[in-house]
């Protein structure tokens, strides 16, 4: 099978620069290599080149016995199988691998799996480099499209990369580098490793050890989203008893239109209430026949809520079964449903039963849980310091917008609650759409509460949001002393610098449900991050403030965000110094 052909030149250049690297600890099967953006080099001037799409950020490798998945991450998505700069000839994405290298010296590049273009379709080979021989390919399930700019190759061992005694080998190492080509445009170059001291992995075929442990930095985790709220409950609340409320949502993800019968856009409004109240946000995976509570959520009420007092459901019967109110009354808890017809009017009830004259009401498109979770956790720290003795009370809410055809609109509902809201309130829009819908709406919104980055970028918008956080928080307004003047609003004490890094993924979103609101009691903000590594965006961020942070917390698994996240978190923070990948 003939694939992609890069020029002998180019191949030489990049061999010069490509280097596969040192073991990563005996028995990892997984690992992932995360590459600073922006570092490509035009094959023919040898200066720094600009191209999105030929910048490849992230390689991640899964080594199993018999097989071997490699999925690597592009800077921007592009159609492999139409698009012109992936024409044969042109451009390749090629992933070194060695296999069984030497532990006492460096790994020799046996074989090579190139992604690229064959007969007019998306597809994959493995040569071998000694000889060129092909030993194996296949066409490519997924091409990379406009919103996925991932590509996945699972290759079997044995018959694609043997051993030197024809075995399947016991451990491989990779490496990989990208020539890419606009039309018309001189080729690029990017590779991973971009230096032997930060990236690369030998990885064998036993299964997995426990997470390792990264200085400063703490996972919080379950086997199931439901579990990992569970999780970060108990982080949150460590004493039993000591929370004054529960709120309790369904983890299923949120439909764009909400059209899903188990869809849960209501939860997203969960996290105000939860540091309003002084309690957590447990997960149900959406209605039942029976409408239990799992054994495992009522086991997490019971630990952190004292009998005779609230749990608050957030979402109409559709998600949770009305027979919930039962069993938890039969616990010895009261039941309070808050709930509407839309995800919107679910986010006023919210909104209502916390203040009906707040002082601050952040703006979300609900169809973004990315831009809605971030408003979450931003309005839940204002809460947490509601009846404080310096008595500036918190009053932030959460209100959900609604984008059409890229314009945001604000429900009918929601545009009247802002239109009643008292004099000196402030309104903080997140996204395009939110603060789009304002203005339609004839809503105000100051410049500086305008919440917009670029691109509608989630990770970038995650940093922009987190700059608010410190000196700059809402204090009361002046008294005007005229006792028939109504009162000024109440004011959002100002908050020190935050101490603690919170990172989520900001690619999947049960694990931030329960974040945003261990961010809101932690008074810090809940940063997004790729599955297989932290953004640049982020740790530009991160580098910035790293003489503040104190602890970090990675929320999920390694499924959702690899354990190149945590070690990336742990050196930009609480490690950090001159030569950390962070740089």
């Amino acid at each position: 099978m003939s694939l992609v052909r890069v020029s002998q030149a180019a191949v030489l250049l990049v061999a010069v620069v490509a280097a596969l690297l040192a073991p990563v600890p005996a028995g990892a099967r997984s690992q992932c290599m995360a590459d600073a953006e922006g570092d490509l080099l035009n094959l023919v001037t040898g200066r720094d080149a600009q191209n999105l799409r030929g910048d490849l950020h992230a390689l991640c490798a899964d080594h199993s016995p018999g097989s071997l998945t490699v999925s690597v991450r592009l800077g921007a998505g592009s159609d492999i199988a139409t698009d012109e700069a992936w024409t044969p000839g042109r451009s390749g994405l090629i992933v070194e691998v060695d296999v069984d290298p030497p532990a006492d010296g460096p790994p020799e590049r046996e074989y090579d799996l190139i992604i690229g273009r064959a007969r007019g379709v998306a597809a994959w080979s493995v040569q071998r480099v000694a000889d060129g021989v092909t030993t194996c390919g296949g066409d490519l399930d997924d091409a990379l499209g406009p919103d996925d700019a991932t590509v996945s190759v699972t290759v079997p061992t044995t018959q694609c990369l043997a051993a030197p005694d024809g075995q399947a080998p016991q451990t491989v190492a990779v490496g990989a580098y990208l020539v890419f080509e606009e039309a018309g445009a001189n080729a690029t170059f990017d590779e991973l490793p971009i230096a032997a001291e930060r990236f690369g992995a030998t990885l064998g075929t036993e299964p997995d050890p426990a997470d390792a442990p990264y200085a400063g930095v703490i996972r919080v985790a379950g086997a199931t989203r439901v579990q990992t709220a569970i999780e970060i409950s108990r982080q949150s609340f460590p004493t039993d008893g000591s929370a004054g409320a529960v709120v309790m949502a369904t983890g299923a993800p949120p439909t764009p239109d909400g059209s899903a019968p188990t869809s849960s856009p209501d939860a997203l409004a969960a996290a105000p209430l939860a540091t309003d109240v002084n309690g957590p946000v447990l997960l149900i995976d959406g209605p039942s026949a029976s409408g239990q509570v799992p054994p495992e959520v009522m086991a997490e009420i019971q630990r952190v809520l004292p009998p005779g007092r609230t749990v608050y459901l957030v979402g109409g019967s559709a998600v949770i079964d009305p027979h919930v109110e039962q069993v938890l009354r039969d616990a010895g808890y009261e039941p309070r449903r808050l709930a509407g017809s839309t995800r919107e009017a679910t986010a006023l009830a919210v909104a209502l039963a916390i203040d009906p004259d707040p002082s601050r009401v952040v703006l979300a498109d609900g169809g973004r849980f990315e831009f809605a979770l971030l408003g979450a956790a931003y309005a839940a720290h204002a809460n947490i310091a509601a009846g404080s003795p310096e008595g500036y009370g918190g009053h932030a809410v959460l209100l959900l917008t609604t984008a059409s055809d890229g314009d945001g609109q604000l429900a009918p509902v929601t545009e009247q609650y802002l239109r009643s809201l008292p004099a000196g309130a402030q309104v903080v829009s997140i996204g395009q759409a939110a603060t789009a819908a304002a203005r339609s709406g004839g809503v105000p919104v100051a410049a500086q509460d305008q919440v917009v980055v670029e691109g509608d970028d989630p990770f970038a918008t995650s940093v922009a949001l987190a700059g608010r956080y410190g000196d700059d928080e809402l204090v009361p307004g002046p008294v005007s002393g005229n006792p028939d003047d109504p009162p000024p609003a109440a004011g959002i004490r100002s908050s020190a610098t935050p101490t603690v890094a919170i990172v989520a993924s900001g690619t999947t979103f049960p694990d931030a449900l329960g974040g945003a609101a261990l961010a809101g009691r932690l008074r810090v903000p809940l940063l997004f991050s790729q599955p297989d590594s932290l953004p640049q965006v982020v740790r530009d961020h991160l580098r910035v403030v790293d003489e503040d942070i104190e602890l970090g917390f990675v929320l999920g698994g390694t499924a959702t965000l690899r354990e190149v996240v945590a070690s990336q978190l742990s050196v930009c923070t609480t490690v950090a110094d001159a030569d950390s990948e962070c740089r």
